[in-house]
Order: structure tokens, then C-alpha cells, then sequence
């Protein structure tokens, strides 16, 4: 899509655009209730307009965002949730790497054992999870036997297009 606005869109042109169409959105409601995201890659993408929703529609619960990637190179809008964290005490930020020496403040390792040694109890959590497709089935059985009841689970699994 960005590669079509970039460089094949024309000025004037009409766009159509819908709503969100995964599960990874914020609703308003429950206000207090604990939000956990968990994002790799491009999975970020839904839970920094989730994250950013919540927190302006004033949300008072906890929010702890986990963002993954292979290496440093793959985290992305780290300045900006650092800055969120720091303007938001009940926002907290946690990047992780697989591979390479982590940078700054990412944590090395899996996001699946990271969240099992963090947050063992989930019961009462809303949880979102979007990005690579096998981690977020195996994270959304993690959490669910964590406390966190399926009502309260949402998931936006990234395919990759075949190429």
C-alpha cells in the first residue's frame, strides 16, 4: 500500500478505506482492566494504534507492551514508546531480540519465556497478539493457560504472501 501512494497514486485521487478488519483494535470499556500486547516484526504496526487509542481514551489499568524481533535492527518505534512509558506510569515498554548482542535496554531471548517469567498470572488480562503466525498461535495457548479467559484473547496472525 505504501509503495502505491509513494509512487503510483496520483494527487486528487479517491481512496477507499475501511475499519480495522483483525482483532487487534482497542474498545473502549473496561477501563481498568490490564492490557497486555505482544507484538513481533511488523506486529507492532496494530498495537502502537492500540496502544495509542487506550491511553487516549484513558485507560487507567496497566499496559504492558512486549515487542520482538530477530535482531536490534528489527525493533522500531522504540524512541517513541520509551517516550509514552515515561509519560504514562502505567505504560510499560519491553523489547527483546533473539539474535546479536541486544542494543540499549532489549532484552535477549524468546518473547514466550520473557512473558512466562514476567507475568505468570494472566487472569483478568485482555491480551492482543499480532505477528509471526506460529508465535502467536503458540503465545495464545500460553496465555490462556496463564489465566487470561479466550473471551479476553485477540490475535492478528501475519501470513506471508507467497511469492
Amino acid at each position: 500500500m505504501s509503495g502505491w501512494l509513494a509512487g503510483g497514486a496520483a494527487a486528487g485521487e479517491s481512496v477507499d478505506v475501511e475499519g480495522p478488519s483483525g482483532e487487534c483494535f482497542y474498545v473502549r470499556g473496561r477501563e481498568d482492566q490490564p492490557l497486555l500486547l505482544v507484538g513481533t516484526g511488523t506486529g507492532l504496526a496494530p498495537l502502537w494504534g492500540l496502544v495509542r487509542d487506550a491511553l487516549g481514551h484513558a485507560h487507567r489499568g496497566p499496559i504492558h507492551l512486549y515487542n520482538g524481533a530477530v535482531s536490534p535492527a528489527g525493533l522500531y518505534l522504540r524512541e517513541e514508546l520509551r517516550g509514552l512509558a515515561a509519560r504514562y506510569t502505567h505504560l510499560e515498554y519491553t523489547a527483546s531480540v533473539l539474535e546479536g548482542a541486544p542494543d540499549d535496554d532489549a532484552i535477549p531471548g524468546s518473547l514466550d519465556r520473557l512473558l512466562k517469567s514476567r507475568l505468570p498470572n494472566l487472569t483478568g488480562w485482555r491480551v492482543f497478539l499480532c505477528g509471526d503466525t506460529a508465535l502467536v498461535q503458540s503465545l495464545r495457548k500460553q496465555v490462556f493457560l496463564a489465566g487470561a479467559s479466550m473471551r479476553d484473547i485477540y490475535a492478528d496472525a501475519f501470513v506471508p504472501l507467497a511469492s
